[in-house]
């Protein structure tokens, strides 16, 4: 038989070594079909093919050879980027199945040595020794017992290496030294967090009742006590009812000790230390007229990532009925259906699924170590129901084997101990499942892709092999539907639970400790759309699909779980309605509909709730919709507007952020169910170009206004080619270093390079100048700056875009933006350029509140005023003043009255003139059609001559944003040019400071530097 195992093991591993090399010859296959296509002579470009061409444009100069080259060399970027995808994809697929090998090669040789090390205590030895030998002789494993003695250090404490020579250790009395933990492909039946979190029933208690929410579990809720001392208890019912019961689990005693009264108030009673007392307002569900009381086999085969096994035969009932024995979960759920019903059949088995899932991740999300991915659990779990099918866990407690009742014993060590060659498939698997994943050591590139360590592959390769082997096991995560449980996981991350412990860790994983290398520990959540994806892919492999079968006999390898008492699947087949009512599809979404259609990456699953896209500059406005699954739950837009139609979304050059909420509409809030995000990248109107650089065929244009959005019907609009010695942008550049400073810009236009000015998306616009024909636009050094400001107060008076003119000050003076907020009252910075400076600012207008609680606009500046004493009558005091439409005379007007008022009339005074913004139909915002855009023209040239006419410094700057309105960053309004980024100086940076992004925004702040600075403003 030997012989026989050897040889099969030789052929497996010729074919592996053969698959190897296929891959390898097909990648450099690829490479070297790249390499000669990039050096094969370039056709006429008619011939050739590209993907999403751009369309021809108007060669208007006669330069055919120079228009034709830079066709070119655009062409063969974007060929260069198809192809460098094609073999990056090769290579990485290549590589995750190289190292998929390898694990399984060393995972292979662990379990060949076919060793188990039993360590335990004098106590936990007899009655259990004799069991085990025999379970793990069946399975060709030889047995070594061990006691392990307190306060004494043991072998594997002394030499870590010695833990190598085992194939398994398993720890009976849950003291195992931590050095077996330490390498990563050990199996180990012991997880160290399981037995001081859910083994204590304080801490049982307490996460069951930050649970309840994330449950959703009704109100009033079951809750319960564990005594921390001996008393004699006589209370009073908190909430007294006709239903309301008590059950009272001792320490440490048998299942059937589990005492259920409804009399405790009328009863005095003596309770022993750790004895646990449950109290449920709606009772507690019963079968037979007897309390429903289960000990259920658990098997927890990994708990970070989460993998959760529960055992049908290994069902105990708290009592014995006078008809029949309970004894697993089948003959439990047909008691149930006879008594209750089909509906509550199911609606139980649901919430005890959930509330078994929910309870580990809670505990996954307190644990501070995943060193161990192939550390598992057994664990017996005494359980309760309340009369609405909730579930109630009265105590986890590790199980113990008794020579008549082996089954779960035997089947735990078949699951944990199966091995098998399997890498092949998982590699096929992640290569088909539509999610971008990479190994840990190759350049991850960060939220678009997944990056793998040994521990996930570890995990992978496990869960495969036990898909295979021949147990009853039932699999209750992950499966092909625990998309159900993503409700439970997005929760989980919302929810009190964190303020509960103190110390939950972040969702995005903890450092993993391994022999060779700090790793970072995927948990549940980072995996838990991979692995719904792969488990789905795994269904052809399994031979079972179907509900737990109505016969105790051992179902096939790789069954898997499926509601027990759900009808049967044939009645899936009626026709079709557009939502459901069952209980489980509450926290997800059928679909995602958008105009224009979008390519969501991964492609849409319910069970996926992150997802990315990318759009076109010209798509700046998205029309979305979603449906929910659930009847009863609504889909909204930012938790605000109903998603069933579609509503119109404003789309920012950069990311924008989507948030498609599932809420329950009958929660007096409209709870949250759960969230899906959907980031969209709309590229930059250059995005397509090369790298600038100041190239002699580069033309140069003016831009007055968009055609698209022609607001003054005065002007032309459209790019303008420039006549005569500046029509080339490098000769304009070398003119305009020779012009004067502009100090007045009501007739200034945007001056950009372009490759033609017959089409917008041929120009450079981050080269782009704001400027008159016969001056220039100079900005002041930073050293300049920080001389002109020191010893100055700045006071900002106006919105979101006068705030981030303050911000891109900050930056400018002090090198970097290290506090940032969007406040939208009144904030003052005092430590600015030394602790020379001091800027404040206040928000107006308050648009959110009614219009007769709106604070009044005189009221805002003297609050600003008052707040920022004291203030020198000089123009060391400047107050600048800004917004989007809503500035007129009449503000200016009473700034004027409020400074007069305080003794302040010689301040500088400095107004930033409107901006484009509100021109798309967005629910959430006020729309101003065309007609109001050519009102607002008018009133910034009324609004800016009385400012001049009074002692302001004008900067206008309606013009220049309405000329490239389309290049607006994220926000609903369309209205903001700025975007605060995180930066960090180095890798080893714990906090960061933040940037203000946006090229208009940096113009426009650049000209109020030089408003204020007027001494010092460049020649």
């Amino acid at each position: 038989m030997c012989a026989s195992k050897l040889r099969l093991a030789r052929c497996c591993r010729s074919l592996q070594q053969l698959f190897v090399v296929m891959v390898v010859l097909a990648s450099f296959s690829t490479l070297l079909t790249y390499q000669i296509g990039t050096n094969l002579p370039w056709t006429d470009s008619k011939d050739v093919r590209v993907e999403n061409p751009r369309p021809p444009e108007p060669d208007t100069n006669h330069k055919a050879g120079s228009v034709r080259r830079v066709r070119h060399l655009r062409q063969q970027s974007m060929e260069d980027h198809h192809n460098h995808r094609h073999l990056s994809q090769a290579s990485k697929s290549a590589q995750i199945l190289t190292r998929l090998l390898q694990i399984e090669d060393q995972l292979i040789a662990i379990s060949n040595r076919r060793k188990v090390l039993v360590l335990g205590s004098n106590e936990s030895f007899p009655g259990q020794v004799d069991t085990l030998r025999q379970t793990f002789s069946e399975n060709d494993f030889k047995m070594v017992a061990k006691i392990e003695r307190p306060g004494v250090q043991s072998d594997l404490e002394k030499d870590t290496s010695l833990a190598r020579e085992w194939s398994m250790f398993w720890c009976l009395s849950h003291n195992c030294s931590y050095n077996m933990l330490k390498h990563i492909y050990q199996l180990v039946n012991w997880i160290p967090f399981l037995a001081s979190h859910l083994m204590s029933p304080s801490k049982l208690c307490l996460t069951q009742t930050s649970l309840q929410n994330v449950l959703d579990e009704p109100s009033p809720y079951s809750f319960c006590v564990v005594l921390s001392d001996a008393k004699t208890l006589l209370q009073r019912p908190k909430y007294p009812s006709q239903t309301l019961q008590y059950a009272i689990k001792p320490a440490r005693s048998k299942l059937e000790d589990v005492m259920v009264t409804s009399l405790l108030h009328q009863t005095q009673l003596h309770l022993e230390k750790d004895t646990v007392v449950w109290t449920s307002p709606q009772g507690f569900l019963s079968l037979g007229n007897q309390t429903l009381v289960l000990r259920l086999s658990i098997l927890v085969s990994s708990l970070s990532p989460l993998r959760i096994y529960l055992h049908p035969t290994g069902t105990q009932l708290g009592y014995m009925s006078q008809q029949k024995e309970y004894n697993t979960i089948l003959t439990v759920r047909r008691a149930i259906i006879q008594e209750y019903g089909q509906k509550a059949a199911t609606t139980w088995w649901l919430h005890l699924q959930h509330k078994l899932v929910a309870l580990l991740l809670a505990a996954e999300l307190d644990s501070q170590d995943c060193g161990c991915p192939r550390c598992s659990q057994l664990l017996d779990v005494d359980v309760m129901f309340t009369t609405d099918y909730h579930t109630i866990v009265l105590q986890v407690s590790p199980p113990e084997f008794s020579a008549g009742h082996t089954d779960v014993l035997e089947d735990a060590v078949a699951i944990i101990t199966s091995i098998d060659r399997v890498a092949m498939d998982v590699a096929m698997v992640l290569d088909t499942v539509g999610q971008d994943v990479y190994l840990a050591n190759q350049d991850c590139p960060g939220s678009f892709g997944l990056c793998l360590t040994d521990h996930d592959l570890v995990y992978l390769l496990d869960n495969k092999q036990e898909l295979r082997a021949p147990t009853q096991f039932l699999k209750i995560y992950p499966h092909i539907k625990s998309s159900q449980y993503a409700g439970i996981i997005n929760k989980l991350r919302q929810t009190s639970i964190q303020s509960r412990s103190g110390s939950l860790h972040m969702l995005s994983g903890i450092e993993l400790s391994t022999n060779e290398k700090q790793q970072k520990c995927h948990m549940t959540s980072d995996l838990h759309s991979l692995l719904t994806s792969m488990e789905n892919s795994y269904l052809d492999d399994r031979n079972d699909h179907g509900p737990v079968p109505e016969t105790n006999s051992v179902q096939r390898p790789g069954a898997q779980v499926q509601p027990p008492l759900q009808k049967a699947p044939t009645e899936k087949n009626q026709e079709q309605t557009e939502c459901s009512n069952d209980a489980r599809d509450a926290p997800y979404l059928s679909s995602i509909t958008t105009f224009p259609e979008i390519s969501l990456n991964p492609t849409f699953d319910p069970s996926h709730l992150i997802y990315h896209a990318e759009v076109d500059y010209n798509t700046f406005l998205l029309r979305i919709s979603a449906r929910t699954r659930s009847c009863k739950y609504e889909a909204r837009i930012d938790s605000s507007y109903s998603a069933m139609q579609m509503t119109n979304y404003t789309l920012g050059v950069g990311e924008n952020v989507i948030h498609v909420t599932i809420v329950d509409p009958t929660h007096p809030q409209a709870l949250v169910v759960s969230t899906y995000t959907v980031t969209i990248r709309r590229r930059s109107s250059d995005f397509y170009l090369p790298e600038y650089s100041l190239d002699s065929t580069l033309l140069t244009c003016t831009l007055k206004q968009d055609c698209s959005l022609q607001y003054d019907p005065s002007q032309p609009c459209g790019l303008q080619s420039v006549k005569g010695k500046g029509q080339r942008w490098s000769t304009f550049i070398e003119m305009s270093s020779h012009l004067p400073q502009c100090h007045n810009l009501h007739s200034a236009v945007w001056y950009v390079p372009c490759e033609s000015c017959g089409r917008m998306d041929s120009c450079h616009w981050k080269q782009a100048r704001w400027q008159n024909s016969g001056c220039t636009t100079r900005f002041l050094s930073v050293p300049e700056v920080q001389k002109c400001l020191s010893g100055r107060k700045l006071l900002f008076i106006g919105d979101s875009t006068n705030r981030g003119i303050l911000h891109y000050i900050l930056e400018r003076v002090n090198g970097s933006l290290t506090q940032w907020d969007k406040t939208h009252n009144l904030k003052i910075y005092r430590n600015i350029n030394q602790n020379s400076t001091v800027l404040s600012f206040t928000y107006y207008p308050q648009f959110w509140l009614p219009s007769d609680h709106r604070p009044a606009f005189d009221k805002a500046v003297y609050q600003l005023i008052r707040s920022t004493l004291p203030l020198e009558n000089s123009s060391n005091t400047v107050l600048v003043v800004g917004g989007v439409h809503w500035l007129g005379k009449q503000h200016l007007t009473l700034i004027l009255n409020a400074l007069n008022r305080e003794r302040l009339t010689g301040v500088r005074l400095v107004m930033k003139g409107l901006g484009a913004g509100f021109h798309q139909l967005v629910k959430g915002v006020r729309f101003a059609p065309l007609d109001e855009q050519r009102r607002l023209l008018g009133q910034e040239q009324e609004t800016e001559e009385f400012a001049a006419k009074h002692g302001f410094g004008v900067v206008p700057t309606y013009n220049m944003t309405m000329a490239r309105y389309k290049d607006f960053l994220q926000g609903k309004c369309a209205c903001h040019f700025h975007k605060i980024t995180e930066k960090y100086s180095s890798p080893k940076d714990e906090l960061p400071s933040y940037h203000v992004e946006g090229v208009i925004n940096r113009w426009y702040s650049e000209l109020v530097i030089n408003e204020i600075c007027q001494d010092q403003a460049p020649d």
